[in-house]
């Protein structure tokens, strides 16, 4: 704990294992699922999908190239800790109301979303993921938020078919051919959230230069005081900071 970067939620558990099988032909990676806030035990599920063993050998050795060892720990910090694990326990023993349900129905993308992202990030700043294929996979799931954002605007403007989509992604982000189709399947059920990943990501970093100019240049302090609002948006979040003036 030499790093010290934020505050854990008191009695969080953490559980790793396979996809649920009904989940994972929307989920190619990885997803993760937290307690409810008003569950005793908060504890939360992190989960991998694994590709299927009956595939024939050609299209088995296909799935398991999408899912790099390099990749593992930047997935670990963005779903478990400090990324989406972190942030639900701390959301789900938040001090108002509000703020613990802000998420429901996604109305906490940017902040849930582009927290975890943020981490990506931050951690490798601190230190953390920085073998040369770690940082590699990092900066292309980097290209690969990006690449969402083009999709999710024109996907749903008419500008691009599924189709193309699928090779944008397969092409741009270098994600196998089936894991980009099952990517696309999600963003077209989901208008808008793709491109909360990049967009809550960049509030976020606003937030933290401001926060440490103006406020303290503690990460620490930042994080503690950003997670204890929960799941609400940025903006309302930079207001209560008293960030929002230009004093």
């Amino acid at each position: 704990m030499a790093h010290d970067l934020v505050t854990l939620a008191p009695g969080e558990q953490l559980v790793v294992e396979a996809t649920p099988p009904a989940l994972c032909g929307s989920l190619p990676f990885a997803a993760y699922e937290g307690a409810g806030p008003y569950d005793r035990l908060q504890r939360g599920f992190y989960w991998v999908t694994v590709p299927s063993a009956d595939l024939p050998d050609e299209q088995l050795a296909r799935a398991l190239a999408g899912h790099p060892f390099a990749s593992m720990p930047t997935v670990g910090v963005h779903e478990a800790f400090p990324g989406h694990h972190t942030q639900f326990g701390r959301a789900n023993r938040a001090s108002t109301l509000a703020r613990r349900v802000a998420f429901i129905p996604d109305g906490g993308t940017l902040l849930i979303e582009g927290w975890a992202f943020y981490c990506e990030e931050m951690m490798e700043a601190q230190g953390f993921l920085t073998g040369p294929g770690v940082r590699l996979m990092r900066l292309n799931d980097q290209l690969w938020r990006a690449c969402r954002v083009v999709i999710d605007m024109e996907l749903h403007l008419g500008l691009m078919s599924f189709e193309e989509a699928v090779e944008y992604l397969s092409r741009e982000a270098h994600l196998e051919r089936s894991k980009a189709e099952l990517e696309v399947r999600w963003y077209v059920g989901v208008p808008g959230y793709p491109m909360a990943y990049l967009i809550g990501k960049r509030e976020i970093m606003a937030l933290a230069s401001d926060y440490a100019r103006r406020r303290s240049p503690s990460l620490k302090a930042f994080h503690d005081e950003l997670l204890e609002w929960g799941a609400t948006t940025p903006a309302l979040i930079r207001r209560g900071m008293g960030l929002d003036s230009d004093d």
